[in-house]
């Protein structure tokens, strides 16, 4: 009996062991103080650990207590992430979306003072405190893709924290917590990195606009919106890639980037006009009409012959 019994067991721990080594899923964890006092400018460290899975892309959506915290921006600072499809941005109060490529893939970091440390940063999040209570942060909605070339659904193991926001002392609650945190949120005063706008032409072949390209990087809070203008137009919020309007002239494009403190940066392009195009379709289609007529007149020729 005793025999049968350590069998069984042995069975069952091998079928636990060896589940749970097929079943391991990429660790996605928020990180931040424990604790930290009203109107202070907080970091929320959002990390990886990809388990030795290659991955090459993510799309994850925050969930932040928005009667405690006020989103102020990120900073992608030392992370993998060299490329945002969507940048972190408040879709809704208590709601920070962002998405990234990482290509090539990553499947670990290599730190020789720490050996032991398989996490991997992604992004940055900064918040400021406006409220006393206890809160949790969370990622929901989160989805990640292997660097397999089929962009297989990583299985994800999602990581949440506990944190609490004080009062150093009952003269806090006289403070005028919003001048504070106005205050707080416009420590920024260097603007967006330069950078340029790019051109995509349309194919002859289909109808689609042409692109206006643009992408920058604050190194303190982050991109919070692009704005366009169109020739003598007004500056209109929009995203790259930008289609272009058809214009038969050259004219010239604005494009400013806006990080989460106010300041901006503009850059301005002369895009070329279609006229070109437009001459060379009116070419093409005379030519198609002759090469049409020629053929019509040689058919009726060799009716009349017969």
């Amino acid at each position: 009996m005793d025999n049968k019994i350590k069998n069984i067991l042995i069975i069952i721990f091998g079928f636990v062991f060896f589940n749970v080594n097929i079943s391991q899923a990429a660790i996605i964890s928020v990180l931040t103080q424990n604790k930290s006092n009203i109107a202070t400018r907080i970091e929320v460290d959002i990390f990886i650990d990809t388990e030795n899975k290659n991955i090459n892309s993510f799309e994850l959506t925050l969930v932040y207590p928005k009667e405690l915290l006020v989103f102020d921006g990120y900073s992608d600072k030392n992370s993998v992430v060299p490329i945002w499809i969507f940048e972190p941005k408040k879709i809704k109060d208590g709601e920070i979306y962002f998405s990234g490529l990482i290509p090539g893939g990553i499947d670990r970091l290599y730190d020789p003072i720490n050996l032991n440390d398989n996490n991997i940063k992604l992004v940055k999040l900064f918040f400021i405190t406006k409220s006393q209570g206890v809160g949790n942060l969370l990622i929901k909605n989160g989805l990640v893709l292997r660097n397999d070339g089929k962009g297989t659904k990583e299985n994800l193991t999602l990581k949440s924290f506990n944190f609490s926001v004080i009062s150093q002392n009952k003269k806090d609650e006289s403070l005028n917590i919003k001048e504070k945190i106005d205050t707080l949120s416009l420590n920024d005063s260097k603007p967006p990195l330069h950078f340029k706008i790019n051109i995509i032409d349309r194919s002859l072949l289909v109808r689609s606009p042409r692109l206006a390209v643009f992408n920058t990087k604050d190194e303190t809070s982050g991109i919070e919106r692009y704005e366009v203008r169109v020739g003598y137009g007004k500056y209109k919020i929009a995203q790259s890639p930008f289609p272009l309007p058809y214009r038969l002239f050259s004219f010239n494009l604005g494009v400013k980037a806006y990080d989460f403190s106010g300041n901006f940066v503009e850059e301005e392009i002369v895009v070329p006009g279609e006229t070109t195009k437009y001459l060379f379709t009116i070419l093409f289609g005379i030519m198609i009409s002759i090469l049409i007529y020629r053929i019509i007149i040689y058919k009726n020729k060799k009716n009349e012959i017969l």
